[in-house]
C-alpha cells in the first residue's frame, strides 16, 4: 500500500459533510452543513496549499464574476452553483444545485459516418495529414442529422463494415468540455461552418485556444 501511494499520490477533497458522529446532516441545509464542515481542521485548497498528497476542503465563493473568471483563466471544467438553503438529495437532480460548464470551442473536419453507433468521425489537420481526433453525435437537431448524413451518402468514397468515409470538404464548429491525450470531452455539435476551408481546421489552432 504504501508503495502504491508513492507511485500514485492522491489527494481527498472534501465540499460537503453528510454525517457527523453517526448523525445525518442531509436533512441540514447547505450552510449549515458548510459551518460544521468549517470547523474542522482541514486545509482548504487553493494555488498554495496544493501538493499532490493531503486532505482538503474546497472552498466556496460568492462572487459568481470572480470565480469564473479564475475558471477561464485555469481552463477549469465549471462550477457548480448551489443554494445555501439547499438539502443534500441523495440520487436527485434538482434546480437548487446547478452545474456550468466551461466549453472549450473549436473547428474540425468531418472524415466519416459510424453507420453502427451514428457517430460522426472528425478530424484535424496535423503536419500536413488529416488526423482523426475523436467522433460526436450529440447536439445536432433532426435536420442537421439527416443533412449530415445525406452529404456523407453523396460523398462517400469508401465504405467498410462499420464506416463511410468522405474526402475532406466540410468544416463544423464543435463545443467540448476539455482536450486529453487521447482526444477531447464531452464532444457536442455548435454549427455547420460553410465559410471556411477544411484547411482551417488545424491541430495548432485547437491547441493555442486550449492552452493560451
Amino acid at each position: 500500500m504504501d508503495l502504491l501511494c508513492q507511485n500514485v499520490p492522491a489527494s481527498f477533497v472534501i465540499f460537503d459533510v453528510l454525517y457527523q458522529s453517526g448523525k445525518d446532516l442531509r436533512p441540514l441545509p447547505l450552510q449549515k452543513r458548510r459551518d460544521i464542515l468549517n470547523q474542522f481542521p482541514i486545509i482548504t485548497l487553493n494555488e498554495t496549499t496544493f501538493t499532490s498528497q493531503g486532505i482538503y476542503k474546497i472552498e466556496s465563493f460568492s462572487d459568481a464574476d470572480k470565480l469564473w473568471t479564475q475558471i477561464m483563466q485555469h481552463h477549469g471544467e465549471g462550477i457548480v452553483s448551489k443554494r445555501k438553503n439547499s438539502k443534500w438529495l441523495a440520487g436527485k437532480r434538482t434546480n437548487t444545485w446547478v452545474k456550468v460548464k466551461n466549453k472549450q470551442h473549436g473547428l474540425f473536419i468531418l472524415t466519416a459516418y459510424n453507420k453502427e453507433n451514428d457517430y460522426f468521425q472528425v478530424g484535424l489537420v496535423k503536419n500536413n495529414h488529416i488526423v482523426t481526433v475523436g467522433s460526436f453525435t450529440h447536439g445536432l437537431n433532426d435536420m442537421e442529422r439527416k443533412a449530415l448524413k445525406t452529404i456523407i451518402k453523396k460523398h462517400t468514397i469508401k465504405e467498410d463494415q462499420t464506416y463511410l468515409y468522405i474526402n475532406p470538404g466540410l468544416c463544423i464548429e464543435l463545443s467540448f468540455l476539455e482536450w486529453t491525450k487521447e482526444g477531447f470531452r464531452e464532444p457536442r455539435f455548435e454549427s455547420f461552418q460553410m465559410d471556411k476551408n477544411w484547411e482551417d481546421c488545424r491541430w495548432d489552432k485547437i491547441m493555442i485556444n486550449n492552452q493560451s
